[in-house]
């Protein structure tokens, strides 16, 4: 999907065709800047083509409040008669991926640019279909683990102290067998059927760090101040699973401290910062699922990760984790502004 944003209509009927000439593209055009966030808003274009000057405002404050509001993230290429070296490096800092001439427009430039969000789309439609084969790979095992579960109980029917002492331990272990894989297909079923969030859900600051208070009580920490009012594009509900899916899985005996959620005031939008210190795992032993030899009960981190993963594929909940010797785990969830109506650039 394709938008240009751009006041000269010669100008976008010139990009109109010459991309018509590409491929087949869904394309939408705005005639100025209050026009072309209304319309970001609203498609969440995967190629944006954006004019720097326009009567009704800059390309540049466009583009800034279409990336502070998280309207997706496409590629953004900067297209006007104007190519000062100093705009152009400033624009490279805001995220645009390149910049065309009007006055050298010609058909490779905007065929290279077309290639460019074609292969991001396709790589996208990859991760879909493999995610949905996991899934369905999930579903499938934790069937089968169920099933072996219930043999195990079966072979380890209730112990009697008629049995001889090998029998009684063999029980034993059947029934603790049939225990951990039942709790493992649990595991399993869970992931498979565990749905991205919503990526238009909306709270307030306030709603959120409420939520987050109930959820962490004496575990949560609060620093820097953000407006209870300011919009959140995320719904209150969802992150409270989302989160619960996390602290749930942390290693029962690993140290806990407190949860800290620092609030960035100059970007308007908070940081949740999970931190396990002393937490001797490598990060590559964070992800697997629990084992079937694993004891009854036992809860790993990666469980809590690879749902948290799941959940935010799709939104614009950003994620950075960290594994430091001495500091222990650490884990950044950046939560992302809230969608505000457009206003005049």
């Amino acid at each position: 999907m394709v938008l240009v944003i751009d006041d000269n209509p010669d100008d976008r009927l010139k990009i109109r065709w010459m991309l018509s000439r590409e491929r087949p593209v869904a394309f939408h055009e705005a005639e100025g800047a209050v026009q072309g966030l209304a319309l970001w808003a609203r498609i969440k274009p995967d190629l944006v083509l954006l004019d720097l000057s326009m009567p009704d405002g800059r390309g540049e404050e466009v583009l800034r409040l279409a990336r502070q509001q998280r309207w997706g993230d496409p590629l953004v290429i900067a297209v006007s008669e104007l190519a000062l070296p100093d705009r152009v490096s400033s624009l490279a800092q805001e995220g645009v991926k390149g910049f065309l001439p009007k006055d050298r427009l010609t058909q490779d430039l905007l065929s290279h640019a077309i290639e460019q969000v074609t292969e991001r789309v396709r790589v996208r439609g990859r991760i879909i279909d493999q995610q949905a084969r996991l899934d369905l790979a999930c579903q499938q095992l934790a069937k089968a683990v169920d099933d072996c579960g219930l043999a195990y109980a079966e072979l380890g029917q209730s112990v009697s102290e008629q049995d001889p002492p090998p029998i009684r331990l063999l029980k034993r272990s059947l029934q603790r067998g049939s225990q951990a894989m039942s709790e493992l297909a649990t595991e399993l079923s869970d992931y498979a059927s565990t749905q991205p969030m919503s990526p238009s859900g909306q709270c307030t600051w306030g709603d959120a760090r409420s939520a987050l208070t109930d959820l962490l009580s004496d575990r949560l920490e609060v620093r820097g101040q953000l407006d209870e009012a300011t919009p959140l594009g995320v719904d209150a509900a969802e992150w409270v699973n989302l989160i619960q899916a996390l602290v749930e899985h942390i290693p029962p005996q690993e140290p806990r401290r407190s949860a800290t959620v620092s609030v960035d005031v100059e970007s308007q939008a908070p940081n949740l910062v999970v931190s396990i210190p002393h937490l001797a795992h490598e990060i590559a032993a964070l992800w697997p699922m629990k084992t079937p030899d694993s004891e009854p009960g036992e809860r790993r981190l990666g469980q809590g990760l690879g749902t948290l993963i799941k959940r935010v594929r799709g939104s614009q909940i950003q994620l950075a984790v960290s594994q430091d010797p001495k500091n222990g785990f650490c884990l950044v969830i950046r939560l992302p502004n809230g969608a505000s109506t457009p206003s005049k650039a």
